[in-house]
């Protein structure tokens, strides 16, 4: 008798701990390969697991072990804030790759770069790898975008995020999204903060900031 009393009690337990659970949890899996949290207005479908879980690996392996891992062997695109700056260290000339332009999460048009040529391409790579590998004691950590990220990514391309693993790769201060095709890297965007230039010394608190000639100027996108 008591027997079969404990199993309507068990049903009902069980029942209740699956009410717990939120509907929209991600397996255990799934948490370090696709994005938690996608904005309402962004398109977006969600790669096949065996396609981020190969693009992951490669990032892994490229700046956290320090590997050579990423062939690109399809054109690459640079968002605005990582062309401009490659252009204003002068490692590519300006004239180079075909122009892309796009808008930034502030609304201001902006230009990028895509390129085919390999030497272009690697000089690019390197760049990344030596922003990302800049100090040795600061941990690389390879993790998935999260919803303010993508809003920034959205807002400067013009398709929809179809089928494509995105990581960040953040070192530091640096962040960059790596936008795979299937495993194969195509697109890389700076979403680092630029830093807030020091207040100049002897400036008053509630000095009005247009009379302030010493404040330096933002640049202009693409600059």
């Amino acid at each position: 008798m008591k027997r079969l009393l404990l199993l309507p009690l068990l049903f009902l337990g069980a029942l209740s701990m699956a009410a717990e659970e939120p509907a929209d949890k991600k397996p255990q899996e799934e948490e370090d390969l696709i994005p938690a949290a996608i904005p309402a207005h962004v398109r977006y479908t969600q790669p096949t697991l065996d396609d981020a879980k190969s693009a992951r690996a490669k990032l892994a392996k490229e700046y956290e072990q320090g590997a050579e891992a990423l062939q690109v062997k399809r054109p690459l695109m640079i968002c605005h804030k990582t062309w401009a700056r490659i252009e204003k260290l002068g490692l590519i000339k300006p004239e180079t790759g075909v122009k892309m332009t796009g808008i930034s999460p502030d609304g201001a048009q902006v230009e990028g770069r895509a390129y085919r040529e390999a030497a272009e391409i690697s000089i690019v790579w390197k760049f990344l790898r030596e922003r990302l590998q800049q100090t040795a004691d600061t941990k690389t950590k390879i993790r998935t975008p999260n919803r303010e990220e993508i809003t920034d990514y959205w807002a400067q391309i013009a398709w929809d995020i179809e089928n494509a693993p995105m990581f960040v790769v953040e070192h530091g201060e640096e962040r960059i999204l790596v936008v795979f095709a299937k495993d194969e890297p195509f697109q890389v965007c700076d979403l680092g903060k630029p830093k807030k230039a020091p207040e100049p010394e002897g400036k008053a608190a509630g000095d009005d900031e247009s009379t302030d000639a010493s404040k330096p100027k933002p640049e202009e996108p693409g600059k």
